[in-house]
């Protein structure tokens, strides 16, 4: 048997796939031109794409999209590249925490202040 057959029907492997790219999706993004927060965050289509984990874009009340990309390094820039000439501007790259990442650090930093210790 395949390996991919044993991870299940092509429905549900493609349903833990879907699932997995919702699990990064961040809560917000940074405007990368005005700074606002946008919450209004869509999941991009990203099959086929080697080494990004997901993709993610808002729109924002200034008018200008910014993504968020979830994946290595290289490709997440690769990946912006193409964006940016697809859309006729330069991409602002930075980082962020991803989302289960983030949780975990709050938890912990909270952990912390209730046991007192630093």
């Amino acid at each position: 048997m395949g390996q991919a057959k044993q991870r299940g029907t092509k429905q549900e492997r493609e349903d833990q796939a879907r699932k997995k790219v919702e699990s990064l999706k961040p809560a917000s993004i940074i405007c990368n031109y005005c700074q606002a927060e946008i919450t209004d965050v869509h999941v991009m289509d990203t099959r086929g794409l080697l080494g990004i984990d997901g993709a993610y874009a808002g729109m924002c009340y200034c008018e200008h999209t910014t993504w968020a990309i979830a994946g290595a390094p290289e490709a997440a820039a690769e990946l912006a590249a193409s964006l940016e000439a697809t859309m006729g501007h330069e991409s602002i790259i930075d980082s962020m925490l991803r989302p289960d990442v983030a949780d975990a650090l709050a938890t912990s930093a909270i952990d912390k202040a209730a046991n007192g210790s630093r």
